[in-house]
């Protein structure tokens, strides 16, 4: 047998241009459950610089020191002679809009971009690969609420940053909208509650798994999927006794696919969103003796509510598994608004599943859940 190796120059892979939306930019290709962790989710007709390929996935070139990885079927390939997108910049806006900050970012071609959360430092970066600086004409206008004043700063020759300095760490989420020759940074303002009460928040739940998705099965033959439903339903009850409106995403035994899910939450006028889970341990390693309840976010800005809700379900008698970041879970990686997850306890530990199995344990779970949301929106 003989095998011929071919070489490409960088110049000879084609511009792709995104035909799905929230197509995922990955870092590498790193072999993770949930997926790698993403650079950024991208809009139609985003276009990108091919720079290799490796099995279904091309190798994007962002500048001379960033690169990523995307599906072949996210993506469709440009005709040979296409110009990689690339504009100067010179005026940003900052202005109040509809319950929310905006930033009116120039856009007149179709240039990627990455937004960068660093909670502690009280910034959001935005990276707009290709854009070089001619900005004179950075513009501030009266009644921003979260907001402080915006910046920028050429990263690299062809990457311009964008630093939004904000009055504090606690926000509420954010999207970027692409529009015709513009993108809209909107943060969010708190929502509107009733002075001493929770009334006017809303909130997502979903229940995960459902239908011919089982998720763990417990030792005695306990589905995870009857256990978040009952738990989800639960919560509802006691968050609408408080005046709390409530969008359960998944409200019986259904199928639905995690993108289905998202989808209904990032359509909703949810605040904040929980999804309820339960965990498992495999066989090897002695994870059959993992137990304990556990908290999880994606966006860096969302720690604070994992870690609220840890600390009101460490009371319920569970061991402590801890609370994990960068947790790539769809429904949850969300930006749009406060989001966790939170793993119950181990329906692959005996003591855990006998908990879960109790409709009194499950109450008390509810209970729970509901004084993280009250306890992280008073903070």
């Amino acid at each position: 047998l003989s095998a011929q190796l071919s070489r490409k120059q960088r110049h000879e892979f084609p511009l792709l241009r995104i035909v799905e939306d929230k197509a995922a930019l990955t870092y590498n290709l790193g072999p993770i459950r949930l997926g790698g962790p993403i650079i950024n989710e991208l809009p139609v007709g985003v276009v990108l610089q091919a720079s290799g390929k490796v099995g279904e996935y091309y190798r994007i070139r962002l500048d001379e020191r960033e690169e990523g990885y995307i599906h072949e079927s996210q993506v469709e390939a440009l005709p040979e002679g296409t110009v990689r997108p690339g504009y100067y910049l010179q005026s940003v806006q900052a202005r109040p809009g509809e319950n929310a900050d905006e930033v009116r970012i120039p856009w007149p071609e179709p240039a990627p971009f990455a937004i960068i959360p660093l909670p502690e430092e009280n910034k959001i970066l935005i990276n707009l690969y290709g854009v070089k600086t001619s900005s004179t004409w950075m513009v501030h206008h009266k009644g921003l609420s979260n907001i402080e004043r915006v910046d920028w700063r050429q990263l690299s020759p062809e990457t311009y940053q964008l630093i939004l300095h904000l009055n504090s760490s606690r926000i509420w989420g954010y999207t970027m909208e692409p529009g015709e020759g513009i993108l809209t940074f909107r943060l969010k303002h708190p929502p509107k509650l009733e002075p001493g009460s929770l009334k006017g928040l809303k909130v997502s739940i979903e229940a995960g798994h459902g239908g011919s998705n089982t998720g763990a099965v417990g030792l005695s033959g306990l589905l995870e999927k009857d256990v978040n439903l009952d738990v989800a339903l639960r919560l509802e009850k006691l968050c609408q006794e408080a005046g709390i409106k409530v969008l359960q995403v998944r409200p019986e035994d259904i199928d639905m696919g995690l993108e289905e899910k998202r989808a209904l939450v990032e359509a909703s006028d949810a605040d904040l969103h929980i999804s309820i889970h339960a965990n498992s341990g495999g066989v090897n390693r002695g994870y059959l003796g993992v137990s304990g309840v556990s908290t999880y976010y994606y966006n860096p800005f969302w720690a604070e509510f994992a870690e609220v809700m840890y600390g009101q379900l460490l009371p319920l008698g569970l061991k402590e598994f801890g609370v994990v970041g960068s947790f790539n879970y769809r429904v949850t990686r969300l930006s749009s608004r406060p989001a966790i997850l939170v793993e119950q306890a181990f329906l692959s530990q005996a003591e855990d599943e006998e908990k879960l199995a109790s409709e009194a344990f499950r109450q008390r779970m509810a209970e729970g859940i509901f004084q993280g949301i009250v306890q992280y929106v008073s903070r």
